[in-house]
């Protein structure tokens, strides 16, 4: 009896079984990861939360403030920023007076034109 395309078959089996498989799947998981990184800067830019270019920045492979890592096995996919800031630039953040546990609308620093800067020995501040 004669498969037609049995052979074909069979080699690209033996090929997935020899790593060809497991290379289409870290091409494929390397994608993903540059595709959401593109999500994420273009999200950064609509948002306007964009400065000096840092956080923006950060969201790229191989930056010394990111975290950009792919494993085929098991398909693991990491993709962030190690920027201390970056949770305040999404989600917000408010100060908290320590004597009295409330909330406080205070943030010591100085204007310099129209950029404030953060000093917390000022005694000036927003």
């Amino acid at each position: 009896m004669r498969i037609d395309g049995l052979d074909e078959f069979i080699q690209a089996l033996d090929e997935a079984i020899d790593g060809g498989l497991q290379s289409q799947y870290e091409l494929w998981l390397e994608a993903m990861g540059y595709e959401f990184l593109d999500i994420v800067q273009d999200e950064i830019m609509k948002t306007e939360t964009v400065e000096t270019r840092r956080l923006l920045n950060s969201f790229q492979k191989g930056d010394a403030d990111n975290i950009f890592s792919t494993t085929a096995g098991n398909l693991i996919l990491d993709v962030g920023t190690n920027l201390d800031y970056a949770s305040f630039a999404n989600d917000g953040h408010f100060t908290i007076d320590p004597s009295k546990n409330l909330d406080r609308r205070w943030v010591p620093g100085r204007w310099k034109g129209d950029r404030f800067e953060y000093d917390p020995a000022a005694e000036t501040g927003m």
